[in-house]
């Protein structure tokens, strides 16, 4: 069998010498594993390889003959060898010796130092950045989302300050690739809005290697236009390893505890055939958050509708597990097993006094009491082998299913029940504002009796020097209306209900093979196929209970006798604590939990249908979905010189989704009736995608690399959805899919200069450029049009605005990049065990749009991002304190449009900025501290965001907020153990 499938490769192949020539193998380590990206050549021949992730190496069709072999790394001794070849030849186990630089051993375990990562990066054939377990666990990060955003332009996005999602040069998120062992993960969350993965819940203690790719090759998923990080799992170890860790924190925003553990174990048979390795960890994190969101209502002016101060607190606790199992038959044939594991229980309460001065609305204050659990539970598992039926020919193969699922848990009701879900109790007391400004029909300031409009503005925004709040001072002023009694002023009773949310998506199978043939020592052949199968539902929905009218007269707040909260020191005590007195006493949370069963019939229950008011906002959330993807490529590896390797190929890609969802159509227009029917969407689409990567190798020391590649991205599923809008009232906003949406596809040009120092240092300096076609961005329209279920035609709630996705025809993103790592040897004494760590990353975009006449930055694309980290290590204390810095960015463009009277044509309102939507600039400081002792045991300190920095976005400017969230400082002390 072997002979055969060797002829039939040789037969397709011109050119594959088989006579006369042998094969050189061996596995390179050191005292403690095996060793990646390690060279390995024959002196004076342009015969060279690398070895993989498990050590192994292979020189392929070497003539007979005598030769030198050379093992070179940074780090070790170099390793020679003479070697007599007259047939193929194992060496085994070459073991390499640590290599010592002024006196200072750079340590033999690779564990602790980054010298294997940048092994690996120096061979890659890709532009990468590389981070290791042991790198991972110096950090001060909890989660792989934190730890990957200190690699060189990777930016993270936080919820309620941790990392969740990630992006790579500045580039949107949705440009990025987060993949595990190489596919792509199922999504399911909360509003689940796309395909990137949410990252808080895969604890960083499960990964083995991160890769950040900057470049694609054809044998990597090419849905990736900024970049890919594939967080690979821990496999099983060479020798037995046991690791261990706890501790302890505070969250000083909560002011309440934070506790951490992780274990692992692993080990491998005497005769190595076997391996295995298991591993768990536990994170229960309390947090807090003191928030402030402004809304406003209209798109014509800048006038204010509603002011909500929100103080949450919460508990969250992550479980991660992984496990590995290797089987090795022999050198030419092994198999392995993988599983993942990853459970968060958010459980969170929100205690929300509501400001709202819109006529729409009804000037009144509303308090909302709300309690909810959130449990995402995600799983993967995956079985693969590697087959080498000769020296030459070796085949991967591997197939996989994964499963993520959120849900609400059990409140306000048992464990199970469908009504659970994001519950609210909401009261209400009427008010007059007194705190507009007037104006008549021409802008001027003007009384209230002979005034046009009357607006609530902030100071920026005022016709009237004097009159307006700043804008982290905003004071509502208001009187009372009497709800009964003159002197009655309570709130009063006006709804509870859930939103209930069951959200899921599958990956039943994930398939793929990879073939290489060795055709000559400077040509490999890869070729391979990939298959997905993804399946996915959310359902959202409303239970809603309302005063029982026939039953009970006004259900009123103080009979509850709600207390005043602990406010943790002060609310927005950064800002100087400015709502002193308006934030009002709440419900505790057993009273939120028993406030619709211990009122019994004295609510009315309104199960969520049709009748139910706010049904339409809740339609057009939920839909079913499928997408089958088939993939397939060819590429080679061929150094025509010594010194250059190319990697040519192409990739094609066959995505079909197809997406449920229902429409609303008007059955009495009298009485409000409605109904639902269903429609369905979905566009197959090709995609070709050349690709070519070359590096140059300048010196031992030195690479140059260009790439020239085309990548793209997928539309996600509520972009393309057919039907209802997705209507948020709570924002003022509804967004309609657009089944006609194109995916998005770029030409990348990269051009990179890397730097070897020495084994831990390294400098690297690059550029690119991507021209992109149909960037998928959310606009702001409007229509007269009613919805007939296509989607992309519009009705207007009062007050609410629209929008839709759309594609920009043109756009592109450049900007360099540049990374320095360094330990600091030249330094006399102590100081020369000092390291500094530097990127820092610049992008520039724009975009077309029909709708505005200037061209736009490209949507959640930030222009500045940089990180700095300044350590200290030597043989018992590793010490770092790292600083994360991004530019504010656009987040949203507002392109509401009305109609010309005269020409009948809708015209964009806004041709500037000033009301679209940004997110704030962001600079974070952490400190991370370990001692080692006795050989094993270390001890460690990790404190987070030192800088207390808030998560901000705002309309325009700054000054003009939309939202403003602190979570102050959380640290953590423990004990760790590693043999």
């Amino acid at each position: 069998m072997k002979n055969i499938a060797t002829y039939i490769v040789c037969s397709i192949l011109p050119g594959a010498a088989i006579a006369q020539t042998a094969t050189i193998k061996g596995v390179v380590k050191d005292k403690q594993e095996t060793l990646p990206g390690i060279i390995i050549s024959l002196a004076g021949k342009q015969y060279h390889t690398v070895t993989e992730l498990d050590g192994s190496f292979a020189l392929v069709g070497v003539p007979l003959g005598q030769y030198t072999l050379k093992v070179s790394s940074m780090g070790y001794n170099e390793y020679s060898k003479d070697i007599v070849l007259t047939a193929d030849t194992d060496l085994g186990s070459i073991e390499l010796s640590e290599k010592e630089l002024n006196e200072v051993t750079v340590v033999a375990d690779m564990k602790g130092t980054e010298t294997k990562a940048l092994n690996m990066m120096k061979s890659s054939m890709v532009f990468s950045n590389i981070v290791s377990a042991e790198g991972v666990a110096k950090l001060p990060d909890r989660n792989v989302a934190e730890a990957v955003q200190r690699l060189p332009g990777v930016v993270m996005e936080s919820d309620q300050g941790e990392g969740r999602f990630i992006s790579f040069r500045g580039t949107p998120s949705d440009w990025s690739a987060a993949l595990v062992n190489g596919d792509r993960m199922p999504v399911a969350d909360e509003e689940s809005k796309t395909r990137a993965m949410n990252f808080d819940i895969f604890p960083s203690s499960l990964v083995d290697y991160i890769v950040v790719s900057k470049t694609l090759s054809p044998d990597m998923e090419a849905d990736a236009i900024g970049g890919s990080a594939n967080f690979i799992t821990k496999n099983a170890p060479a020798k037995k390893a046991v690791q261990a860790s706890i501790g302890a924190g505070f969250n000083a925003q909560a002011q309440k505890p934070v506790y951490n553990a992780a274990l692992s174990f692993g080990n491998r048979s005497k005769n190595g055939k076997f391996g295995y390795f298991a591993g768990g960890s536990l994170y229960s994190r309390n947090w807090a958050t003191d928030n402030y969101q402004v809304f406003y209502g209209s798109n014509i002016d800048q006038s204010l509708s509603r002011l909500e101060l929100r103080d949450y607190e919460g508990q969250r606790n992550t479980l991660g597990a992984n496990a590995a199992l290797e089987y090795k038959f022999n050198d030419r044939a092994r198999i392995y097993a993988k599983g993942v594991y990853g459970h968060m229980k958010d459980e969170e309460y929100n205690r929300k006094t509501m400001y709202n001065w819109s006529t729409g609305w009804g000037q009144s204050i509303k308090l909302q009491n709300i309690h909810n659990i959130m449990l995402t539970d995600f799983w993967g598992a995956e079985l693969g082998g590697e087959l080498k039926p000769s020296a030459k020919l070796s085949a991967n193969w591997r197939i996989a299913s994964y499963s993520n699922h959120f849900q609400y848990g059990p409140v306000p009701f048992e464990k199970g029940d469908p009504r659970n879900g994001y519950h609210v109790v909401e009261f209400e007391k009427s008010v007059n504002f007194k705190d507009f400004i007037y104006l008549d029909e021409n802008g001027k300031v003007t009384d209230e009796r002979n005034a046009y409009d009357r607006l609530k503005l902030l100071d920026i925004d005022s016709p009237e020097p004097g009159y307006g709040d700043h804008y982290r001072n905003i004071q509502p002023v208001y009187e009372n209306v009497p709800l009964v009694n003159p002197s009655d002023t309570s709130f009063a009773f006006t709804r509870a209900y859930s939103e209930t949310n069951n959200t899921w998506e599958k990956d039943p199978i994930t398939a793929q093979i990879d073939l290489q043939y060795a055709a000559k020592n400077n040509l490999k052949i890869k070729f391979g196929g990939k298959m997905r199968m993804k399946e996915g539902r959310r359902n959202v929905g409303l239970e809603l209970w309302e005063r029982n009218k026939d039953l009970s007269s006004s259900i009123l707040y103080n009979t509850f006798k709600p207390a005043q909260f602990n406010e943790r020191g002060g609310f927005l005590a950064e800002l100087g604590s400015p709502y002193t007195g308006k934030l009002l006493p709440f419900l505790s949370g057993d009273q939120i939990d028993n406030f619709v069963s211990g009122l019994g019939d004295t609510l009315r229950h309104i199960p969520f249908g049709t009748q139910t008011p706010y049904f339409q906002q809740m339609v057009g959330s939920s839909y079913r979905y499928k997408e089958t993807v088939y993939a397939g490529y060819a590429m080679a590896e061929w150094s025509p010189v010594a010194k250059l390797t190319l990697v040519p190929g192409v990739r094609v890609e066959y995505t079909s989704p197809t997406v449920e969802a229902d429409s609303i159509i008007t059955i009495d227009p009298a009485l409000g009736r409605v109904a639902l029917t269903p429609v369905r969407s979905g566009k197959s689409y090709w995609s070709v995608l050349p690709m070519l990567n070359a590096k140059y190798t300048l010196s031992n020391k030195q690479n140059l690399r260009l790439a020239v590649t085309r990548t793209f991205r997928r539309p996600n599923f509520n972009e393309i959805k057919p039907g209802a809008a997705a209507i948020n009232y709570s924002n003022n906003d509804l967004v309609y899919g657009n089944p006609n949406l194109k995916p998005t596809y770029s030409w990348n040009y990269d051009l990179a200069y890397e730097r070897y120092l020495s084994a831990t240092s390294m400098l690297s300096v690059s550029g690119f450029y991507k021209q992109v076609k149909d960037h998928i961005y959310t606009a702001f329209e409007s229509s007269s049009a009613d919805n007939n279920g296509v989607s992309n035609e519009f009705q207007i709630p009062g007050g609410v605005i629209a929008k839709k996705f759309q594609n920009a025809p043109q756009a592109f993103a450049t900007g360099i990049e540049a990374s320095l790592m360094s330990k600091l040897r030249f330094l006399p004494g102590i100081w020369k065990n000092l390291g500094v760590n530097i990127n820092y990353s610049y992008t520039y975009s724009q975009m077309r749009i029909e709708a505005r006449d200037k061209p736009q930055a490209l949507p959640r694309q930030s222009p500045n991002v940089l990180n700095v980290a300044l350590y200290f290590e030597n043989q018992h204390i590793t010490t770092r304190i790292g600083l994360n810095y991004r530019d504010p960015y656009l987040y949203e463009l507002n392109l509401y449009a009305v109609k010309d009277p005269a020409s009948e044509k809708m015209l964009i309102l806004h041709q500037n900025n000033d009301y679209d939507v940004y997110v704030g600039r962001s600079l974070t400081l952490d400190y991370s501290f370990a001692y080692s002792f006795k050989d094993h045991f270390s001890v460690f300190a990790e404190i987070n965001n030192l800088t207390n920095t808030p998560y901000t976005m705002y309309r325009g400017q700054k000054e003009r907020p939309l939202k403003t969230e602190y979570y102050s400082v959380r640290g953590l002390v423990g004990l760790r153990y590693s043999f």
